[in-house]
């Protein structure tokens, strides 16, 4: 299986941002991992320690008012992403992400998803930065 992209690199583009979600008030699901050497259907681990070869990152956050985003990331580059912002009017926005080739362009869907779900600023930036 071709491994596009790091998804332990990636998984630190989540921790990054973990802070900047909790202090908004947002709680931050345990990632969910799979493997993919696992046979199907492989389960899904919240310790990593359990999973030999990743072949996703899931990871869920969700907010006031039943608004939440769920990305899932697979070692292939594609991505499942979708966020709701709570609203009963609205549908459950799907993310286009395709061609995702880094950890760094994975933090961007995961920004866009918490923009559209929270209204919350990029959280990627590292140290102090605005977004």
């Amino acid at each position: 299986m071709e491994h596009g992209v790091d998804l332990d690199a990636a998984f630190a583009v989540v921790v990054r941002r973990e802070i900047a979600w909790r202090d908004a008030g947002l709680t931050v699901d345990a990632p969910s991992w799979r493997d993919g050497d696992a046979p199907w259907p492989a389960p899904f681990e919240t310790d990593r320690a359990r999973v030999r070869d990743p072949g996703s990152l899931g990871v869920r956050v969700s907010g006031p008012e039943g608004a939440e985003f769920r990305v899932v990331l697979f070692r292939g580059g594609w991505v499942n992403a979708e966020a709701w912002n709570g609203d009963p009017a609205r549908e459950v926005v799907a993310l286009p992400a395709a061609g995702v080739a880094s950890p760094e362009r994975y933090g961007a869907v995961l920004d866009a998803a918490a923009r559209l779900a929270f209204g919350l600023p990029g959280t990627g930036t590292g140290g102090g930065g605005t977004g």
